[in-house]
């Protein structure tokens, strides 16, 4: 195991420039490096799944000052932290707290290219990675060598360089930036020695974060390390408001470093890879409030051969403290009961529990459940799933109801893939209302309530 890890640790951004460049293909001598849930990736602003991540924080550790070192690895300059001062983050759709172990740079040769992921197709001048593992870990090579797919979190930030006296003149910039400069600069002189160039520096985490400390953006996906092995563990969170860095300064700086055989280390940054079937979530702060939507059969699959859903037909809610507000929400109940648990045999993520329970399964991968109507999943709305019914679900009677038309009914039933039929019943709610497996269209007008045996289809407000 200690070689494992030794190994593992090796192939984040600290191995020696013979190793591994940048202009050869790694799937060769990397396998992993040909996966399915790769890094960096192009985040689309447009088809990025709102959520609530307002809980994320960053802690006290931040703000303290602290002496680190500095070094010139040969593919990047590396500073690596005092983890005594605790510098740590939490919430959002972390379950844990992720101990910052370390933060380095990508940069380009020159401005307009630089950064590894971009967003809708624009490349920033560089990106700055703030590497954190989970508590539960001894250390960052342990929980790298553990393949735990949620055993690293990186923080991403953009880096813009402008002119000396552009558009962001006035703009203060931190002593920690110009410390990353100076020590930068001083790391490119040239250099005689077995070891790595090193050098002490003091800094404040937190001037890091510069003028994006609100968290007022952020893309969230799942995704692997951007240097070779490439191994899949990442929870990603990159930050949409870039630092802005003066023309002239930190970027020359880093440019003139030089990797193991004597040429610039520059254009360190891998290009952008498939998205393939993952979810990108962004977090664009209170002003936007995420909303949610009950979504029937999403995950339906039981053993005994019921039901044919997949984990894929619903964004599920990413953490417990966003599925109570949703079930809230949904339920139009302030005090309705939330309990969490970690099964296979229930649904996935968020769900209503028949008609006044709301529960949270961390387990992300369950669908096998027997009777579904007693659950009800909840999954952040979205109208690119093609089971996007775009109707409120009620089954409560804490809130009115718009009946809808005998059609709407008819297309919420195609949009779910389920049969639909007329059931004129004096003893059911009146318009539409679902029962597992049918949708019905009631013509009568009658007072009895929806509920989770006839929930009801209405009209959003």
């Amino acid at each position: 195991m200690a070689w494992a890890a030794l190994l593992l640790i090796s192939l984040l951004p600290f191995a020696s420039a013979a190793e591994w460049d940048y202009s050869t293909n790694w799937t060769a001598d990397f396998a992993t490096c040909g996966g399915q849930y790769q890094s960096p990736i192009n985040l689309d602003s447009n088809t990025a799944i709102p959520a609530d991540f307002s809980s994320l924080s960053f802690n006290m550790g931040y703000r303290i000052l602290q002496t680190g070192s500095l070094e010139n690895d040969g593919h990047t300059l590396k500073f690596t932290v005092d983890e005594s001062k605790g510098a740590s983050i939490a919430g959002g759709p972390l379950n844990d707290r992720y101990i910052l172990s370390q933060f380095h740079l990508h940069w380009g040769s020159e401005t307009g290219q630089g950064s590894e992921h971009t967003v809708d197709g624009h490349s920033y001048d560089g990106e700055l990675h703030l590497v954190h593992y989970k508590s539960n870990f001894e250390d960052l090579a342990a929980a790298a060598a553990s393949g735990e797919s949620d055993a690293l979190a990186v923080v991403a930030i953009f880096l813009d360089e402008g002119t000396a006296w552009d558009q962001h003149r006035g703009a203060p910039e931190y002593e920690t930036i110009q410390e990353l400069k100076m020590a930068a600069t001083k790391l490119s002189r040239p250099w005689r020695g077995p070891q790595p160039h090193v050098f002490e520096m003091e800094i404040v985490l937190e001037q890091l974060m510069g003028s994006i400390s609100d968290l007022t953006g952020m893309y969230h996906y799942m995704g692997s390390l951007t240097t070779p092995g490439c191994n899949e563990l990442v929870m990603w969170f990159v930050m949409d408001t870039p630092m802005h860095i003066r023309g002239h300064g930190l970027m020359d700086a880093l440019r003139k470093n030089l990797d193991a055989v004597g040429d610039p280390i520059q254009d360190n940054y891998r290009p952008t890879q498939e998205l393939n079937d993952r979810k990108v979530y962004y977090y664009s702060g209170a002003g936007s409030p995420t909303t949610y939507v009950i979504v029937p059969n999403a995950v339906f699959n039981h053993s005994d051969g019921y039901g044919n859903g997949t984990i894929g037909q619903c964004d599920l809610i990413l953490t417990a403290e966003e599925c109570l507000s949703a079930g809230r929400q949904l339920s139009n109940d302030a005090s309705i009961y939330f309990g969490t648990q970690t099964v296979a045999d229930e649904p996935a993520g968020c769900y209503l529990y028949y008609d006044d329970e709301v529960w949270y399964n961390y387990n992300k991968t369950a669908d096998d459940y027997a009777v579904s109507y007693e659950y009800q999943p909840i999954c952040y709305e979205n109208p690119a799933q093609p089971n996007y019914h775009g109707y409120d679900l009620v089954q409560n009677d804490n809130i009115d109801c718009e009946i809808i038309s005998r059609s709407d009914c008819q297309e919420f039933a195609d949009k779910l893939g389920i049969s639909f039929d007329d059931y004129n019943d004096a003893d059911y709610p009146p318009g539409c209302w679902y029962e597992e497996p049918t949708a019905y269209y009631n013509n009568m007008t009658t007072t009895e309530p929806c509920w989770y045996e006839a929930i009801c289809v209405c009209k959003k407000p």
